[in-house]
């Protein structure tokens, strides 16, 4: 199946972050003060991307909401048709900002909880008194009426608080709880990267909670490859690798990458529009063809053509995104995986 745009856009609205994150996918930075597109460059943009037919724009940061112009930003967006998601550590939706996220229609809004208790979540988030506050930004947003997921990004330091997390999410009102692969194209490195076996038997797991939490909180995932785990996965044409065939991001620097977690430039908006940069850029269209995959378990793999593997986690490990995932639990490609350095780092060192 192709798209003509993608299902949703994560666009890095700034890089300017009340928070110090030990594995933050961007280059955000605790105080480092405006750091964003104008406000009438950015309404432009949210113009290019209705026009692109761009389904659900995804806001991202740094942290959305120390934009002073949010609101204007989400009123656009939804006036023109898209739905509206963002993220936020929590620390500053009062009950006030929840309210209006509410009258301002947003569709959903994600809270990271790294941690079931707050001396994990606060290490991980580099910020005493933060897993507080996140707690209460997910009771302020459900009482608002306001749909909220909870993210959580499995790390070495964080695995065995997983199951924790789905109750604490479930009282606090969340409708939903999010697992997000951790990819060492973070500042964060691989030392945080669970093993692929640990990874495969936490998302085993995962899986199994979502059962037993149904109708309750929705238990769900963001990983190319769980979805190999489940019955009738072959037959669903989103399953697997989405990176520049069912999302992209726009950084704050207007470069177009395949994936949050795929820093490779496809594009810039200073040169191209963005749908002149979806349709044509040379690297989508690489990335988008699983036989572009040339080496690697990936490469051999049964499921190559429905999975594709984590090409983040491929560029990571050896600065190519067309060899092997060396995360995968399935087919694993590296028996060494863990050693604290990557292929990538090995040939720059």
């Amino acid at each position: 199946m192709k798209l003509s745009s993608p299902l949703y856009v994560v666009w890095e609205t700034t890089l300017d972050c009340n928070a110090r994150c030990v594995h933050c996918y961007s280059d955000a930075l605790f105080g480092r003060g405006p750091d964003y597109w104008p406000l009438k460059e950015s309404l432009e943009l949210i113009d290019q991307l209705a026009e692109a037919g761009v389904f659900i724009l995804a806001l991202s940061g740094g942290e959305v909401l120390l934009r002073p112009d949010w609101e204007q930003l989400i009123a656009h967006a939804t006036s023109l048709g898209m739905r509206v998601t963002f993220a936020t550590n929590g620390i500053l939706v009062t009950p006030d900002v929840a309210r209006r996220l509410q009258e301002l229609g947003v569709s959903n809004v994600s809270v990271s909880l790294d941690g079931a208790t707050a001396e994990n979540h606060d290490a991980i988030r580099g910020l005493p008194g933060i897993f507080k506050k996140a707690c209460a930004a997910i009771q302020h947003l459900a009482e608002a009426g306001v749909r909220v997921t909870v993210n959580y990004t499995p790390m070495k330091p964080n695995l065995s608080e997983a199951q924790d997390l789905i109750a604490l999410a479930y009282r606090l009102g969340a409708e939903k709880i999010n697992l997000t692969e951790y990819v060492y194209t973070t500042r964060g490195g691989v030392e945080l990267m669970p093993s692929p076996q640990e990874l495969g038997t936490l998302l085993d797991t995962w899986i199994k909670a979502g059962q037993k939490w149904k109708g309750k909180i929705d238990v769900d995932w963001h990983d190319c490859r769980v979805g190999l785990l489940l019955p009738g996965a072959e037959a669903d044409p989103y399953k697997g690798c989405g990176a520049g065939y069912t999302h992209c991001r726009i950084t704050v620097d207007r470069d177009v990458t395949p994936c949050v977690v795929l820093p490779v430039p496809v594009g810039n908006l200073k040169q191209q529009s963005f749908a002149e940069i979806w349709r044509s850029a040379a690297e989508l269209h690489k990335i988008r063809s699983r036989d572009n995959i040339n080496s690697g378990n990936c490469s051999v793999c049964e499921h190559k053509a429905k999975c594709g593997g984590c090409r983040a986690a491929s560029y990571a490990w050896y600065g190519d995104a067309y060899a092997g995932d060396p995360t995968c639990w399935i087919k694993p490609d590296l028996p060494e995986f863990g050693s604290g350095t990557t292929r990538k780092e090995e040939a720059q060192g």
